[in-house]
């Protein structure tokens, strides 16, 4: 977000969703300065690690990849950002910098003369200090216990033992397919709720999570 349009400098702001159809007030993270650009961030599956492209000091080209970890629930206090290094950027334009739920692997733009094009596609396989906390994948699909049709439902997951709501995910219409992922550190209860049955419910515990980890489960 660039609130200056006469300075070329764009700035990263979270917003929260306060309904259906609100969200509140942009507030810019507290590592943008106005100085320098940030901008292509990418929050991992873990939710907790944030991925951003940066021409401010410390870099090793026009613009590097950095890495922050949230370190609250307000999504405003974040560790020091730290510069991923010269084994994933190069003296030129880095950027789009992405990393599926696995964590092994990341994906980025390139303007590397050593490339190809003028820009390139790169994968990286990621050293364990660059990669986002461990997560585990839960897919499946709600189905009617005496017919085994699928039905439309809203799934809630949620941190135990506590109970505070950690995302709500939808099954795809048709088929009943869900997906959801969970991060390492918690136990979490996850139920379905649809209209006319009964909730049903089930618990993992991803305390001792140490590897991404994927599960099918029919609720």
């Amino acid at each position: 977000m660039n609130e200056d349009e006469k300075k070329d400098i764009s700035d990263l702001y979270v917003s929260h969703q306060e309904n259906n159809t609100n969200w509140s007030q942009p507030e810019k993270l507290p590592f943008c300065t106005n100085l320098y650009s940030e901008s292509t961030p990418f929050v991992a599956a873990d939710g907790m690690t944030l991925y951003f492209s940066s021409d401010r000091p410390g870099g090793y080209g026009s613009s590097d990849i950095w890495m922050t970890r949230r370190l609250d629930d307000t999504w405003l206090k974040w560790s020091e950002p730290v510069n991923l290094g010269p084994s994933i950027n190069t003296p030129n334009w880095d950027a789009y910098y992405t990393v599926p739920a696995t964590g092994k692997f990341a994906y980025m733009v390139s303007t590397d003369p050593k490339g190809f094009g003028g820009t390139d596609l790169i994968r990286i396989e990621l050293v364990p200090e660059n990669r986002p906390k461990p997560v585990v994948l839960i897919t499946g699909k709600v189905l009617d216990a005496k017919t085994g049709k699928p039905v439309q439902a809203a799934i809630s997951y949620f941190k135990l033992p506590e109970g505070t709501e950690a995302g709500i995910a939808t099954t795809t219409p048709g088929t009943g397919e869900y997906q959801i992922v969970l991060p390492q550190g918690h136990q979490y209860g996850f139920k379905a709720d649809a209209a006319g049955y009964y909730a049903i419910s089930e618990n993992i515990d991803l305390r001792e999570l140490k590897d991404y980890r994927e599960i099918k489960r029919d609720l």
